[in-house]
C-alpha cells in the first residue's frame, strides 16, 4: 500500500507526477516490455530521467507565466483548454529533445511499434490509456501527448485524498487504515 500510496501522491512535482502517468500507462504493456525476451531488455526510467522531463514541464509552465498577469497555475486548475494547451506546448518542446535523449527512455513505453518518427511518439502504439479526466472519445492512443496530458494532470490533482480514493477504488475487504506521506507530513487520512 505504502508504495502505491508514495507513486500517486505526485502533487506540485512533475518529476513524480510523470513517473506516475508512466507507471500507469498500463500494466499489461509496461509488464510486457520489462519482461520481454528482446535482446536489449528496457529497463523502467530512472527518478532522474523523469526530473529531466520534469525540467521542461516547469520551463514550458514558467515562459506561459512570463507572458501574461494572471496566475498561470490558477488557469490550469480551472480550464482545461489551458491545460491542453500546456501539454502541446511541452510536446513539442519534447520532441525538438528527442535528439537530447531525454525521452529516448520513455519511447518504448509509448510507442510500443517502434516507429521513431514524431507523429508515432505524440500518437504513440499502444490503444490503453489512463483515467485522464479529458480523455475524447476517439482520442489518439497513449502517445507523448496523452502522457503529457496525464502528467499534468497527476501534477495539479493527486493530492493525498485522491490517492487514497484511487487507491479504495478497487480495494477488496474490511479493514481499517491509516494513510500519511512525506510530502503531506500535516495531513493524515485514517479510514475505517
Amino acid at each position: 500500500i505504502a508504495g502505491l500510496v508514495d507513486l500517486l501522491r505526485c502533487q506540485g512535482c512533475f518529476g513524480l507526477s510523470a513517473r506516475c502517468a508512466l507507471s500507469f500507462l498500463s500494466f499489461q504493456t509496461v509488464s510486457k516490455i520489462l519482461s520481454s525476451d528482446y535482446e536489449k531488455r528496457t529497463s523502467f526510467p530512472t527518478y532522474d530521467e523523469f526530473e529531466q522531463i520534469g525540467i521542461v514541464f516547469e520551463d514550458v509552465l514558467n515562459e506561459m507565466q512570463k507572458v501574461t498577469e494572471v496566475n498561470v497555475l490558477n488557469q490550469l486548475r480551472e480550464k482545461r483548454e489551458v491545460r491542453r494547451s500546456f501539454a502541446i506546448r511541452v510536446v513539442s518542446r519534447l520532441e525538438a529533445r528527442t535528439l537530447h535523449n531525454i525521452v529516448k527512455p520513455l519511447l518504448p513505453f509509448l510507442n510500443s511499434n517502434s516507429n521513431n518518427n514524431n507523429d508515432s511518439v505524440r500518437n504513440g502504439g499502444d490503444t490503453t490509456t489512463t483515467n485522464n479526466n479529458d480523455d475524447e472519445e476517439g482520442a489518439a492512443p497513449y502517445g507523448l501527448e496523452q502522457f503529457c496530458r496525464q502528467t499534468i494532470h497527476n501534477f495539479l490533482d493527486n493530492d493525498l485524498l485522491m490517492s487514497v480514493q484511487t487507491f479504495l477504488q478497487n480495494a477488496k475487504g474490511s479493514f481499517g487504515l491509516c494513510v500519511t506521506s512525506s510530502l503531506d507530513a500535516q495531513r493524515q487520512l485514517v479510514l475505517t
